[in-house]
């Protein structure tokens, strides 16, 4: 994930995207989430249940429409 989200803001800054620090914030966000989870799992205090599945589909199904379109449209201008 981290990997992929790195390429992403390699080739944003490489365009000047506008919307890079506000799209930076969203992919830090689900790096704490899944990272605090991980934590958690490991440490015994979280069991990956449907839940963690769902909290991570809702943060695609929003993040993808709304900012990863954006990035795309100044891609390919």
């Amino acid at each position: 994930m981290e990997g992929h989200f790195d390429h992403e803001e390699k080739e944003m800054i490489a365009k000047n995207y506008s919307g890079f620090d506000r799209h930076k914030e969203e992919h830090l966000a689900l790096i704490g989430i899944c990272g605090g989870l991980q934590a958690k799992f490991h440490a015994g205090e979280a069991e990956v249940r449907e839940e963690v599945g769902q909290l991570v589909k809702v943060w695609l199904d929003s993040h993808i429409p709304t900012f990863d379109k954006a990035y795309a449209e100044a891609l390919n201008s």
